[in-house]
């Protein structure tokens, strides 16, 4: 997350000093994402969004900052924090098909001011003829992507994917770009940037 944040500078040809103002995790590790994204940028606004049972559970913790919130959200609802800088969504998305990640996707649409940011934090599935740093991480992947269709009928994605699934959620949903260690699956940030020159939802 370093590449978005920082205290009203322009690193990587951005604005730095902006709110992160939602933030869907599925079963987020009760918070401690969420927590720890606040703690690292005191400038920003974090709200954590999920399951009541997860925000009762997050909002038990221990040293929470001042600039963390909780907020039950159904993410297949119309999101109701509106004009936040970044939305952020960790793990969510390889556990549902198509059809559904769309709508999580297309839900957001609706809350989101030009420029705005939605961040999707997933494995990035390697493309058929591509191979990891060992034949070990290759095994691993592709066995969790078996994994996700065996009891998700979903799967991991590739780059490509994850594009195709932010054109399809709103045609002003524009893929940007993937931000990866460097052969690391399990580490991968998909953004894609609301362009909006009329206005206009």
């Amino acid at each position: 997350m370093a590449g978005f944040s920082g205290k009203g500078g322009s690193e990587g040809g951005r604005n730095q000093k902006f709110d992160i103002k939602a933030y869907h995790g599925a079963k987020s590790w009760a918070g401690h994402v969420s927590k720890a994204l606040a703690l690292a940028y005191p400038d920003f606004t974090v709200t954590m969004q999920d399951r009541p049972e997860a925000i009762s559970a997050a909002a038990k913790l221990s040293g929470l900052p001042r600039n963390l919130s909780f907020k039950p959200h159904d993410f297949f609802s119309p999101q109701t924090l509106h004009g936040a800088d970044a939305y952020f969504l960790r793990h969510i998305l390889h556990n549902w098909p198509q059809a559904e990640a769309v709508s999580i996707l297309s839900a957001l649409v609706p809350a989101l001011k030009p420029g705005a940011r939605v961040l999707v934090s997933e494995f990035l599935m390697p493309g058929a003829a591509q191979r990891g740093r060992s034949l070990l991480d290759d095994k691993l992947i592709r066995q969790i992507d078996l994994q996700m269709m065996d009891v998700y009928n979903s799967k991991e994605r590739t780059a490509e994917d994850f594009a195709a699934l932010f054109r399809m959620a709103g045609e002003k949903l524009r893929f940007v770009a993937k931000y990866q260690l460097p052969g690391d699956q399990e580490s991968c940030i998909f953004e894609a940037v609301y362009d909006d020159d009329d206005g206009a939802p």
